[in-house]
């Protein structure tokens, strides 16, 4: 309905204030807000609250459970209705991937390249937030009904990019269970010059698996040996059998570790990865097979006194 009824406003509005909005994401970009750089996170978060401000948001800054990262960001603009006014949420993050000296190394700094601009986070996830205050500003100036009548909540997560759970804890908590929408801001997919919406994500798990063996030198006490790195192998092969695109369901091991040196039979090994799904119901089969590998041992010393031991976390 919106788009109905507003389309031929959109470019009469937006275009005269694109030069403002470009300046907003180049102070944005500008600011190295890598996951585990607090000062930075805080930086974009005083920016951030700061541009708000001028559409009447009220800033909340809540540090985050680690230490190791900067402040959690949530913006709020009751309606004129108050807790009956209709809530909607809108979901952004303050973190990016770059550390600085990526940026340094690959000189990966703002730039306008036709219609084109680059630089860290402008699609993950900086031109989003503003996005995000383009629309708002939007409804204020065209749709002001809109804009006043309704509860915005802008939640900001300051540790996106490591999946920190207590990000979502606070959300539910201020979200209240009628919220009419909840909307992530995150790039959506393009095809030739198509942009389109994105109407779900898979959900993850993490996993990590531990394999113990037994030690032994690896030329006089062979046999004596259970190789944890050889059981860990199967496991991961196993593990990669599990992947089923018809399911929708994907196992990924991304690291692995075991041993010291070699002339020793390893005594442990360990791998981590992850799986996602977009089911529920097959995450948690998933789940359920990848526990099954516990019971799947392969490796014994060749004198049979010991068993690996694997284990799935």
């Amino acid at each position: 309905m919106l788009q109905n009824t507003y389309q031929g406003q959109f470019e009469r509005f937006f275009e005269p204030n694109m030069a403002r909005y470009l300046d907003i994401l180049r102070q944005m970009v500008s600011i190295n807000s890598f996951t585990t750089r607090p000062e930075g996170i805080n930086l974009l978060g005083k920016l951030t609250m700061d541009v708000f401000s001028q559409l009447g948001f009220i800033a909340e800054s809540v540090p985050t459970a680690n230490p190791l990262y900067g402040q959690h960001l949530f913006l709020t603009k009751l309606g004129s209705n108050g807790s009956k006014s209709p809530t909607i949420g809108m979901v952004s993050h303050l973190d990016t991937v770059y550390p600085p000296d990526d940026e340094r190394r690959n000189n990966f700094s703002w730039r306008i390249e036709g219609d084109r601009v680059y630089g860290p986070g402008t699609i993950d996830i900086k031109g989003g937030t503003l996005m995000i205050y383009m629309i708002l500003e939007f409804l204020q100036s065209s749709a002001p009904e809109i804009f006043e009548e309704t509860n915005w909540m802008i939640l900001m997560n300051a540790a996106e990019e490591t999946l920190e759970p207590d990000f979502g804890d606070l959300c539910r908590k201020k979200l209240p269970v009628n919220a009419l929408a909840c909307l992530v801001f995150e790039g959506g997919r393009q095809q030739k010059n198509q942009f389109s919406l994105v109407t779900s994500r898979k959900g993850m798990a993490t996993f990590r698996v531990d394999v113990e063996g037994k030690a032994a030198h690896a030329g006089s006490a062979h046999k004596k040996g259970a190789n944890a790195i050889v059981q860990l192998a199967h496991t991961v092969s196993r593990i990669s059998e599990l992947t089923d695109y018809n399911d929708g369901i994907t196992f990924n091991v991304g690291a692995i570790d075991g041993g010291t040196v070699s002339n020793r039979v390893p005594h442990e090994a360990f791998a981590s990865g992850e799986m996602r799904a977009f089911s529920p119901e097959v995450l948690e089969q998933g789940i359920s097979h990848l526990l099954a590998l516990q019971d799947d041992v392969q490796v014994y010393s060749l004198n049979g006194s010991y068993r690996c031991d694997v284990s799935v976390r």
